[in-house]
């Protein structure tokens, strides 16, 4: 009757646990990591720096920076005024006179002897000559102090034209100036027209 008893007991017990090892585990829910779950504790950096590191850079903060270029400067571009060519006085051997011009401002330009000009074109100091009167030219002679200065007026110079003057006249009014010298410094064109108060430089 004991033994009876006991086997009730075990299977008893049995029944009571077998349910038990048969059910499936329980699943634990799932966790969100933190920032703070992966980095388990404060982390802190500190830099430090000497005395003489911090005096030196608030120096540096201090001063202002200048920078210093060390390119060598460029010239300014400056223009170079083209050399004037004046031509070459030539005696020639005959010449036309202008208008305004007359023998002794041909002498004069030419460094003749008026004399001698005089002459050789059956001339005297009381003619009258005409614009388009071709003149022919004494060679190998010289202006004679007896007469005055060749030059009538100083020069270089500049010189303001009035009315009705031509280059011409005005190489007549200098004496030994050669128009052709006037027209290249100034640069003018064929018919050569000035106007009165233009500013001539007279070389």
């Amino acid at each position: 009757m004991a033994r009876n008893v006991k086997v009730l007991w075990i299977a008893l017990v049995l029944a009571l646990l077998l349910p038990a090892c048969l059910r499936p585990a329980s699943t634990p829910p799932a966790m969100t990591a933190t920032p703070e779950d992966l980095i388990p504790f404060p982390i802190t950096i500190t830099t430090q720096l000497s005395q003489a590191e911090l005096d030196q850079t608030a120096t540096a903060l201090a001063q202002p920076t200048i920078a210093i270029s060390t390119e060598t400067p460029k010239p300014e571009n400056t223009a170079t005024p083209e050399e004037v060519v004046i031509p070459p006085l030539v005696v020639p051997e005959s010449y036309t006179l202008e208008k305004g011009e007359f023998p002794f401002c041909i002498a004069r330009r030419f460094d003749l002897d008026p004399a001698a000009l005089l002459n050789l074109n059956g001339l005297s100091t009381n003619s009258v000559t005409q614009p388009g009167m071709t003149l022919k030219i004494p060679q190998g002679t010289a202006w004679g102090s007896a007469f005055g200065a060749r030059s009538l007026r100083s020069h270089p110079t500049s010189y303001t034209v009035t009315g009705g003057e031509t280059i011409h006249t005005i190489a007549c009014s200098f004496g030994d100036v050669d128009p052709n010298a006037i027209i290249a410094v100034n640069g003018l064109e064929e018919p050569y027209t000035l106007s009165s108060g233009q500013v001539l430089q007279i070389p």
